[in-house]
């Protein structure tokens, strides 16, 4: 999804999974070991958020969200809470001012020039150090709204001169409820006429059979029969639209929020069991019936291909062979969200879950002209060579699994 103010960056769930590893893998700890490592996994979610500073001032926006966060009732990280921090940092050196200006840019999706980012940027500062109890909320809202309104100013400035240099004059549009209420309207009046029209046929058909315009050789008579049967074939006409049911309407597969794959990346049905052969030849754990349910179905609700899924296994974990000493554990995260198997080793389900919900937040705001992978690869992986792996085992599983009409 797009990340706002109300995205959440860290989530409680989030902190939950993380607490209730820690605590089942390292309950024999003593309970500050373990509140650290929870606080350091926390803090790497984080870290990958934040603007492209130095590493330094990175570890350090971390530490105090961290320490805020783990203070907070909501235990949620936003992007209103990163930029309420970062105001208190020296934003005159240039390495500090570019790397925001580029976060707040992809945040609220605009290509934000240097003045008017100074603008907004010193404008919040001032709301900040005025009104010490300003809250994040509030201090993104006043950043978003500043920005917005300059550019609802420049685009009414630039159409109003375009209009005036043409001479032309635009033509409203009418909103869509206006619109459907004029449909509708136009349809009552359609359906009151045809049902007069049957009325009046029925009418004509059961006039007495000395009706003086019905005698033989009578002109008029003739004109008026011949009116009968236009109008009776009018009506059954008008009859027969406003009986018949609706058209089938065709069913349309809800969207995921934020979901900017490419169509041959979303999900679609794959041979299930050519993917098992696959997989067992392999001797993967992943074969198992309950791996694969758990994968197939993360794919199915975040609408991604589950090829894409079982592709990134194999570029993380090879698939995960049974031969492995520690196998059975790298299979419950073959991923390697949050880091690694080893610093997150809950189950296949969770795992295939954040996997493919993380897949789906790093597809936004991608350049039309950027690999897709490549694109999810610059803060999926470390590797940058990792996108190359992924795209060459999906390649192969696509010749493999794949259904005739895929990509």
């Amino acid at each position: 999804m797009r990340y706002t103010e109300g995205a959440a960056i860290l989530t409680p769930e989030d902190i939950r999974n993380i607490r209730s590893y820690v605590h089942t893998k390292h309950n024999d700890m003593p309970i500050e070991r373990r509140a650290q490592m929870i606080a350091d996994a926390a803090g790497r979610i984080i870290h990958r958020q934040l603007p492209d500073f130095k590493e330094a001032v990175k570890h350090e926006i971390t530490r105090r969200l961290i320490r805020t966060t783990m203070n907070k009732k909501s235990k949620t990280v936003l992007a209103s809470d990163i930029l309420s921090v970062c105001l208190e940092l020296n934003l005159r050196e240039d390495d500090m001012k570019h790397p925001l200006r580029k976060w707040i840019g992809q945040k609220l999706d605009l290509s934000l020039e240097v003045s008017e980012f100074q603008e907004a940027i010193t404008k919040v500062r001032s709301m900040k150090q005025q009104s010490g109890d300003a809250g994040a909320h509030q201090l993104w809202q006043t950043l978003k709204n500043q920005l917005l309104r300059e550019r609802q100013y420049a685009a009414g400035f630039k159409s109003v001169s375009r209009l005036a240099a043409a001479g032309t004059v635009e033509v409203p549009v009418e909103a869509p409820g206006v619109q459907r209420s004029r449909v509708m309207g136009y349809a009552l009046l359609f359906m009151l006429f045809a049902f007069s029209i049957i009325i009046y046929g029925l009418k004509l058909f059961s006039a007495p059979a000395d009706d003086p315009s019905k005698l033989a050789g009578n002109e008029t008579g003739t004109i008026m029969e011949t009116n009968q049967t236009r109008t009776a074939e009018a009506g059954q006409k008008a009859e027969k639209v406003i009986s018949s049911p609706p058209p089938a309407q065709k069913t349309v597969k809800k969207a995921v929020p934020g979901n900017e794959l490419p169509p041959y990346l979303r999900y679609q049905t794959i041979d299930a069991d050519k993917l098992k052969a696959f997989l067992r030849s392999r001797n993967s754990l992943l074969a198992a019936n309950d791996a694969m349910h758990a994968i197939i179905s993360a794919a199915k609700r975040y609408d991604i291909n589950p090829l894409l899924m079982y592709a990134i296994t194999g570029q993380e974990q090879s698939f995960v062979p049974a031969t492995g000493e520690v196998a059975k554990k790298i299979a419950n995260n073959p991923f390697n969200v949050y880091h690694s198997w080893q610093e997150f080793n809950s189950n296949i389900q969770e795992s295939a879950s954040i996997a493919a919900k993380t897949i789906v937040t790093l597809s936004a705001r991608r350049p039309g002209e950027v690999d897709p992978i490549t694109w999810i690869n610059r803060k999926y992986a470390e590797d940058p060579n990792w996108a190359n792996g992924v795209r060459s085992i999906l390649k192969m599983l696509e010749e493999i699994a794949g259904t005739p009409g895929g990509p």
